[in-house]
């Protein structure tokens, strides 16, 4: 599948609570990270190393929230390697969504990059909320207490004006969303090359992934 890079321009601005009042939202990012500017997303926060960033996307649709969940796990399934950890019902806030959960392989060249995300979705007056919670698939689990602090405090804080970002379908934000949080982990994590693995979920049947055991060693 074919990655486009895209040229990211950092801004410093270390900040916690961010409102949006032309799309109507408000959410608490983490203290400490680094807001980005992108033009393709509504705003987009990264951490320290930047290997984990959060961003969110506001599109129009007249999809239900049912489908526009399908839809984008047609778009998902597209993705090397692509492995579905988990999906279920989320309410945050007072608001019904949906979230889903899923590791996957960027190549770029002769590199590879394992990957996990976390989305969650929101259908509501006619506007589609997504919030992309993406990291580097080996350090997933340490900076998921983070994701979910900040997925938490997601508001809806009133109708806001239209959605201006070009799509023409339901899903053209899933897809950029995606490709946002791996042009930041082309552009950082550069330096931590790793040969793709087979992920494994370990025997509690909770969905973790884990690296593979290393071989046993050899005969005496």
């Amino acid at each position: 599948m074919a990655i486009v890079v895209f040229l990211i321009i950092f801004s410093v601005q270390f900040v916690g609570a961010y409102d949006n009042a032309a799309h109507g939202f408000s959410i608490n990012f983490p203290s400490g990270w680094e807001q980005t500017q992108n033009p393709d997303v509504v705003v987009l926060y990264i951490n320290d190393d930047g290997s984990a960033s959060i961003n969110i996307i506001v599109e129009e649709t007249s999809a239900s929230l049912a489908d526009y969940v399908a839809a984008s796990k047609t778009q998902l399934a597209d993705l090397d390697y692509y492995e579905l950890i988990s999906e279920k019902s989320r309410t945050i806030g007072g608001l019904g969504g949906y979230e889903l959960v899923y590791a996957w392989t960027l190549y770029d060249g002769g590199d590879s990059y394992d990957l996990q995300d976390k989305q969650v979705f929101f259908v509501q007056n006619g506007k589609a909320y997504i919030i992309t919670c993406g990291a580097d698939y080996y350090e997933y689990d340490a900076v998921l207490p983070t994701f979910e602090q900040t997925l938490e405090s997601f508001r809806l804080t009133q109708t806001g004006t239209p959605a201006t970002l070009n799509s023409n379908l339901i899903v053209g934000a899933i897809v950029i969303a995606v490709i946002v949080v791996l042009a930041i982990a082309i552009v950082v994590l550069r330096r931590r090359k790793r040969q793709p693995t087979q992920r494994q979920y370990d025997s509690t049947g909770t969905g973790t992934l884990y690296p593979p055991p290393p071989p046993p060693p050899p005969p005496p």
